[in-house]
């Protein structure tokens, strides 16, 4: 489980967040999150290997969501709360409704 705990404060900073090289059972695996407007982008990248439910990364924002992007992939009406992937790296744009 990714992203667990950060808090939607930590978002608003110009920086935005970051784990790097967090050790797994799987291998090391580092995160960024950015918010910007109503546009939530986050990396996932390492060595770590997949678990066998995938990597999940639960969201730190409690708006609802118009659409993902995980790289080509695109989904509208998303309603959950975590977001299932397999492979690394991973880019996800996540925008938010107004």
């Amino acid at each position: 489980m990714l992203g667990h705990g950060i808090d939607e404060q930590w978002l608003l900073s110009k920086r935005g967040v970051s784990v790097s090289n967090l050790p797994t059972y799987y291998g090391k695996i580092s995160y960024s999150l950015k918010k910007e407007d109503d546009v939530l982008k986050i990396r996932v990248w390492g060595d770590a290997t997949s678990p066998p439910r995938g990597f999940v990364f639960k969201l730190p924002w409690a708006k609802k969501i118009k659409e993902i992007n995980l790289g080509e992939k695109k989904w509208e009406g998303f309603s959950g709360e975590e977001i299932v992937f397999s492979d690394l790296p991973v880019n996800l744009v996540i925008y938010y409704r107004e």
